[in-house]
């Protein structure tokens, strides 16, 4: 019998990917992640803006089935965030998001999309950026 109650549980926390993430941006972040993931969502190998593109699309190529299991998740997630700053104050949202979207970046399918990218790109902006201030400065 105990097992069963176990089997249960765990089934029950796999299924909505936020168990003990309530009131808690991480989970609900690493929760998001879960939802594209479980819909077939490959967040590696991206090395360039075009393979953002293509991740992008991925999402809109999805088979309708998959798309509303994502949708679904997503949807909870969404539910869980709503709850968790329904009685929060202002300074407490603006807390909870900062956290969130921090915790964002540094989920699986952040991390696995950054890996393998290419900064040349980023760095190339940066030395224009550098450039124009200093310009403006002088």
């Amino acid at each position: 019998m105990k097992f069963q109650i176990f089997s249960i549980l765990a089934v029950l926390c796999i299924t909505i990917s936020s168990c003990g993430s309530e009131g808690n941006p991480e989970g609900r972040a690493d929760a998001m992640c879960d939802c594209a993931k479980d819909a077939g969502v490959d967040f590696s190998g991206i090395s360039s803006e075009r393979d953002l593109n293509r991740l992008m699309g991925k999402f809109g190529d999805l088979p309708e089935k998959d798309m509303q299991k994502a949708g679904k998740c997503v949807l909870e997630v969404m539910k869980g965030i709503q709850k968790d700053v329904k009685d929060m104050n202002d300074s407490e949202k603006s807390k909870y998001i900062r956290e969130l979207a921090k915790a964002t970046i540094d989920t699986d399918c952040v991390v696995d999309g950054m890996e393998e990218f290419k900064y040349d790109e980023f760095e190339k902006m940066l030395d224009l950026g550098v450039r124009q201030m200093e310009k403006e400065l002088d």
